[in-house]
């Protein structure tokens, strides 16, 4: 499946507003348990375990292409019964044909996800995530087809900026534990 989505970071008060704007069809809570190796995550290839409504689906994104807010990526998932430590290889290229490496666990973001169906082909995801003593606030609007452009330009008037280049949340994620990992080995 090929995802299309504008992501965009949020202050808590611009959070606040959209949660007020819209009509959310679901809360969801959801963890990204996150799997690396040097070469993922070199390549910003995203390899983790989404437990959602007591799921767990294997998935691996690979970046197709990234301009401003919008991000298209190759997505591959299965269901899996149990969360492992480690994800070989053969799994992977099993999964999305790439040979990856194996990739261990890593570490978890939990999020708190609205979701509103705005219409057939796109759904607004406003997140609360949570990782690494971290709080940050996105919205996402996931489409399939044309970019809704009257949807986008409504968010735009209430000061939500389109035109910015943003991290997606593993990007987010892993600078953070870089950063954590470095200050642990300084200190």
């Amino acid at each position: 499946m090929i995802e299309q989505e504008n992501k965009v970071l949020l202050s808590r008060f611009q959070y606040d507003i959209i949660d007020k704007k819209f009509k959310w069809n679901e809360v969801i809570e959801q963890k990204n348990y996150y799997y690396v190796n040097d070469f993922t995550i070199n390549k910003d290839i995203t390899v983790r375990v989404r437990e959602k409504k007591s799921r767990l689906l294997l998935q691996v994104k690979i970046p197709i292409s990234k301009k401003e807010s919008l991000h298209i990526k190759k997505e591959y998932e299965k269901e899996i019964l149990e969360l492992p430590t480690l994800i070989t290889s053969k799994e992977l290229e099993d999964l999305c044909g790439c040979k990856l490496g194996d990739v261990k666990y890593l570490s978890e973001l939990q999020t708190l996800r609205k979701v509103c169906n705005w219409s057939n082909n796109v759904e607004i995801c406003l997140d609360l995530n949570k990782y690494l003593n971290i709080t940050d606030y996105e919205l996402e609007i996931e489409y399939v087809g044309l970019e809704p452009r009257e949807l986008i330009e409504h968010l735009t008037n209430i000061d939500i900026c389109f035109k910015r280049n943003i991290k997606g949340k593993f990007s987010r994620f892993m600078s953070e534990y870089i950063k954590l990992n470095n200050r642990m080995n300084q200190g």
